[in-house]
């Protein structure tokens, strides 16, 4: 497993390696390597090898492999889908040299380009943007993909904007529920995550009202009163255009001690604190519903 992270390649490398696969797939070119990729593309094997590991864990490539003779480099037995696909044989090349097939020093990895159109690159940021567009009915799997990608993620700045997408896709697992994230138009201040319920269940609806926020902290050390103070202002506002019975504070990391007091007062409207577990719930569970259903009745 590489450490480097592909939002760590240059940009103009990614597009170089963009316009190289481009070009193999127009030529009819079905398998491609890391190393000749990397000397046609003009960039580091390193580079080339994150963002095929990113592309193949994206579903977008696919590796296999092939076997070939130690002494001519001839291929052998085409190509094989799996290790365990490769015959543990001993084969006779043409130039004379006998080699196992079994081997792995013998082996080569390749990948597999796609038939038809795809944007290779598409960026986190952007293809969960754009999947949030449709996200209304998601796989676990793909909740749990994008999470752990989360975790993975050593820009924080930029890790703290894609948790408010991820959020919204969590509540919007809930039928009838709406979300954007990002909402700049509040006067207190961007929301991480406004949620519509005009359309949501009955008892989802009467429990939080007309609408509900979400501020989300993915940082290192627990949310401080600060934080509080400036997402409760926001939730007044929006209470009073919209009516809102109930609020949440995802932090991560937890809270300060001083914080539980604040978050468990009786002042309407009433905001709920999440933390890591229970994110961590919704993503198991491919929905927000199980978390809201069990910690928003008082």
């Amino acid at each position: 497993m590489f450490s480097e992270k592909l939002e760590s390649i240059p940009n103009q490398n990614l597009k170089g390696l963009e316009t190289y696969l481009n070009k193999a797939r127009e030529r009819g070119q079905k398998y491609v390597r890391h190393d000749l990729a990397a000397r046609e593309a003009d960039i580091p094997e390193t580079h080339v090898l994150t963002a095929f590991t990113f592309l193949c864990d994206e579903d977008i490539l696919q590796a296999k492999l092939k076997v070939r003779c130690p002494n001519c480099a001839s291929s052998h037995g085409g190509v094989f889908e799996k290790q365990s696909n490769v015959p543990d044989e001993v084969e006779r090349c043409m130039c004379g040299e006998e080699f196992s097939m079994g081997k792995k020093a013998n082996w080569e990895v390749v990948y597999e380009i796609p038939e038809g159109g795809v944007d290779f690159f598409l960026s986190f940021d952007e293809s969960l943007k754009v999947f949030s567009e449709q996200a209304y009915d998601v796989s676990k799997s793909y909740l749990e993909k994008k999470y752990r990608q989360l975790e993975e993620m050593e820009n924080a700045s930029y890790r703290g904007q894609l948790f408010d997408h991820f959020i919204g896709i969590l509540f919007i697992q809930i039928e009838g529920v709406h979300a954007i994230s990002r909402y700049p138009h509040a006067k207190r201040g961007e929301i991480d995550v406004l949620v519509n319920l005009a359309e949501a269940p009955d008892w989802l609806f009467r429990t939080l009202g007309h609408a509900t926020l979400v501020e989300n902290k993915w940082q290192k050390e627990p949310a401080e009163l600060s934080d509080f103070d400036s997402f409760e202002s926001k939730v007044n506002e929006i209470d009073r255009m919209h009516g809102v019975k109930q609020a949440f504070f995802i932090s991560m990391n937890g809270f300060k001690s001083s914080y539980d007091d604040v978050l468990d007062n009786d002042d309407a409207p009433r905001i709920i604190g999440f933390t890591r577990e229970e994110v961590e719930e919704m993503v198991s569970n491919g929905s927000a519903e199980s978390v809201l259903r069990r910690e928003s009745f008082p």
